[in-house]
C-alpha cells in the first residue's frame, strides 16, 4: 500500500536501460520524427500526447508523484526519515483476545513521533498508546482493520525497557499487523500512528497464542529462536531486555541476587565492608535492636551516657515529668531513609517517642507512640511513603506524616503531607524531610514502611 509511486519509477528506469543495451551506431532506433514506431514527437505514446504511458501524464511516471522533485528513484524527495522519535503515552490497558476501537484523532492521542527506530517510515502523523502485559510467554499478534477510508495507518510495539512507552525500544511493526514474541509479565505498548500524517478511526485486535507461527513445519518460528546470553551485553533473542533484566536468565548463576547478611555470625556474608549489626542489612534484625533505656531502674540500658531521666529519650517518660502523650511536643528523628528503601519496625519500639498527638495538617487523634525517620533527598523529584501494619488479624491503626525540615528542627506544624497509609510530596535535592509513623487513638504495633521516588 505504501510507496507505490517509488516501485514503478524504478521499473521505468529499469525498462528504459533495458532498451539501450547492444545498440551499434547506424542502428535503427526510434528517433524524435521520422519512425512509425513511437517516438518522442510524432506518435501517441510520445511524451505531450496524454496518452497512457507517457512520462507526463500518468500515474506511475516521476512528475505526477506526490512529492517528487526531480524524476530521480531514489532523490530527497522519496526518501523517508527525517522526522524524531519520543515518548508515547498510554491511554487504557490491552489484554489477551480483545477488539477495541480507536482513533488516532480521539482523546489521549499525541503527535510526538515522527520515526521510530524500527522503520524508516515519515509516521508523520498523531499516535494513540496502550499498554499491554501479557500473563503467559507466547506469541501475540496486534492486527488494524477498519481503517478510516483514505487513511494509511501503522501499528508497532515497542517494549518497556525501563523509559516507558518511546519509540527507541521497538521492536516489531507492519502496515496492517504486527507480530512479537512476548514474555509473561513483561509490559508492551502497542502504538497505531499515521503514516505521511494521516489520521483517523480504526480497530485493533489482539491475538494470542500462534498467530504468525506454524508450530508444526521445520524452519518455523519455534525451530529457530535466539537465546539470551545473560552476561555479553546484547540483547540476543531480541525482547527488549538485555542480559539479567531479561526473564529468560532468572535461574541463571550470573543472575542469582547477591548472599543476603547473616546479622550474628561475626562474617561480611554480602561482601560489601559491614559486618553483622554494622551491616544497614541488618537494620530491622532483632539481634541488632538497640537497647532501651529504661527511666527508673538507676542504669544507663542503652550505653549512651545518660542515666534514667538525664537520658533524652527519657524526656517523654511520665516519671521524668515528660509529656504523656498530650501533644505538644517535638518529633525525635532515630532512623534515616533513603530512595526506594525500606523498613519494618513498630511505632512503640525502641528509639520511638510519645509526644505528639496532632498534627498540623489534619485534626486527627494520634495519641500512641510515633517513631520518626528522616531523610535527605539525593535527587529532584516525586517521594512516596506507604506503611502498612504487619499483623493481619486486629491491626494497629498506624498514620504517616510528612514534617518539612526547612526549620532544622522536627516540628509537627510543619506537616506537608498525611495518609492512613500513604503519602507523597514533592521533594527537592538536598532537602530535609521527617516522616512520622504515629498511633491512631493510642494505637501501636509492627509495620512495614516504603520510601518510594519518582523523578
Amino acid at each position: 500500500m505504501r510507496h507505490l509511486e517509488s516501485i514503478l519509477t524504478v521499473l521505468a528506469l529499469t525498462g528504459l536501460a533495458g532498451c539501450g543495451i547492444g545498440l551499434q551506431p547506424g542502428d535503427l532506433v526510434p528517433d524524435d520524427d521520422d519512425v512509425a514506431i513511437p517516438d518522442d514527437d510524432d506518435t501517441v505514446a510520445n511524451d505531450d500526447d496524454s496518452s497512457a504511458g507517457d512520462d507526463d501524464d500518468t500515474v506511475a511516471d516521476d512528475d505526477d508523484t506526490v512529492g517528487d522533485d526531480d524524476d530521480t528513484v531514489g532523490d530527497d524527495d522519496d526518501s523517508v526519515g527525517t522526522g524524531e522519535g519520543g515518548a508515547c503515552t498510554a491511554v487504557s490497558t490491552l489484554t489477551c483476545d480483545t477488539t477495541v476501537n480507536g482513533s488516532t484523532l480521539g482523546a489521549g492521542a499525541t503527535d510526538i513521533i515522527d520515526l521510530w527506530d524500527c522503520t524508516g517510515w515519515a509516521e508523520t502523523g498523531p499516535e494513540l498508546a496502550y499498554s499491554f502485559t501479557p500473563s503467559a510467554n507466547g506469541s501475540v499478534t496486534v492486527s488494524l482493520t477498519s481503517v478510516q477510508s483514505g487513511e494509511d495507518l501503522d501499528v508497532y510495539v515497542t517494549a518497556n525497557s525501563g523509559i516507558g512507552c518511546h519509540s527507541a525500544d521497538c521492536l516489531a511493526s507492519g502496515d496492517e499487523s504486527a507480530t512479537f514474541d512476548a514474555f509473561a509479565g513483561v509490559e508492551y505498548f502497542v502504538v497505531v500512528d499515521g503514516y505521511n500524517g494521516s489520521a483517523g478511526d480504526f480497530v485493533l485486535d489482539v491475538a494470542c497464542g500462534g498467530a504468525g507461527d506454524d508450530d508444526d513445519s521445520v524452519g518455523d518460528d519455534d525451530d529457530s529462536v535466539a537465546v539470551e546470553l545473560c552476561t555479553n551485553g546484547f540483547d540476543d533473542d531480541g525482547d527488549g531486555w538485555t542480559d539479567c533484566g531479561d526473564p529468560d536468565c532468572a535461574s541463571d548463576p550470573a543472575c542469582a541476587p547477591p548472599p543476603t547478611e547473616n546479622c550474628g555470625n561475626g562474617f561480611d556474608d554480602d561482601s560489601d565492608g559491614f559486618v553483622d549489626c554494622d551491616d544497614a542489612d541488618c537494620a530491622a534484625d532483632p539481634a541488632c535492636a538497640a537497647a532501651v533505656e529504661d527511666c527508673t531502674n538507676g542504669f544507663d540500658d542503652d550505653v549512651d551516657g545518660f542515666v534514667d531521666c538525664d537520658d533524652p529519650d527519657c524526656s517523654a517518660d511520665p516519671a521524668c515529668g515528660g509529656g504523656s502523650g498530650t501533644g505538644g511536643g517535638t518529633c525525635v528523628p532515630d532512623w534515616s531513609l533513603y530512595e526506594n528503601s525500606t523498613d519494618s519496625w513498630n511505632n512503640s519500639g525502641a528509639g520511638s517517642t510519645n509526644l505528639i498527638d496532632t498534627y498540623g495538617c489534619v485534626n486527627w487523634d494520634e495519641s500512641g507512640p510515633e517513631y520518626t525517620y528522616e531523610y535527605i533527598a539525593a535527587q529532584t523529584g516525586t517521594a512516596s511513603v506507604e506503611v502498612v501494619p504487619s499483623a493481619w488479624f486486629f491491626p494497629p491503626d498506624l498514620d504517616v506524616f510528612v514534617l518539612s525540615g526547612s526549620t532544622g528542627s522536627c516540628e509537627p506544624t510543619n506537616c506537608v503531607a498525611y495518609g492512613d497509609t500513604t503519602a507523597t510530596w514533592a521533594v527537592t535535592a538536598g532537602s530535609t524531610w521527617y516522616i512520622v509513623v504515629d498511633g491512631y487513638l493510642g494505637d501501636s504495633g509492627d509495620y512495614d514502611l516504603t520510601l518510594s521516588f519518582s523523578p
